[in-house]
């Protein structure tokens, strides 16, 4: 599997079994690698460009865990989470609102995630000169498959066609499971109010 950067469009990363390959296509030469990103003989299988956040990409793998990474420091990961019970086949961010990311699992959940401390915009300074503490979290976790996630999707959004009419369609989800059911799901709206304000 692989991922291409948005933000570098000679940039192609893939996973190859346990590792992460970052490849320059101008150069024709590796960029980045991480060896063993999810354990020892943990696979990866999934990874997402940061599509507002340079140089950031996420990946989930055997061992249950999303880690993020930082392209130009692949030492350590920046983050990890992990609530799922089992393998993590997909890590999707939100095209728009970065501080939003699903990770499906084979677990039969399908996640949805608050990653502010990775997102692009901060959170805003008060006036007593204090960032407000809003740690990343797990939102919620969507059950309803009787069989692994394999795949998600969020609803097309594009936010210079956002209108009064068609507001909250960024909000919508969609999450694939191997038997071939197909669920829809939603932002809840305290989270779609925290991502409009970042």
């Amino acid at each position: 599997m692989g991922a291409w950067d948005p933000h570098d469009v000679d940039l192609v990363a893939t996973a190859c079994g346990p590792d992460i390959v970052g490849y320059d296509i101008r150069q024709k030469s590796k960029a980045f690698s991480i060896n063993r990103a999810h354990g020892e003989r943990a696979l990866v299988r999934d990874m997402d460009f940061n599509p507002n956040n340079m140089y950031y990409f996420v990946s989930g793998g055997d061992d249950s865990k999303i880690k993020f990474w930082d392209r130009r420091k692949t030492d350590k990961s920046l983050k990890v989470l992990s609530k799922h019970s089992h393998w993590v086949w997909k890590v999707l961010y939100h095209p728009v609102y970065d501080v939003l990311l699903l990770s499906a699992s084979s677990d039969k959940t399908i996640s949805l995630w608050n990653v502010r401390s990775l997102a692009h915009k901060q959170p805003v300074i008060s006036h007593r000169g204090n960032v407000p503490k809003r740690p990343d979290k797990l939102i919620k976790s969507y059950q309803g498959h009787d069989d692994s996630i394999y795949s998600a999707a969020w609803a097309p959004c594009n936010p210079e066609y956002l209108d009064h009419r068609r507001m909250w369609d960024w909000t919508i989800f969609a999450s694939l499971s191997y038997d071939g059911r197909v669920m829809f799901n939603r932002v809840p709206d305290p989270e779609r109010r925290q991502a409009l304000n970042t």
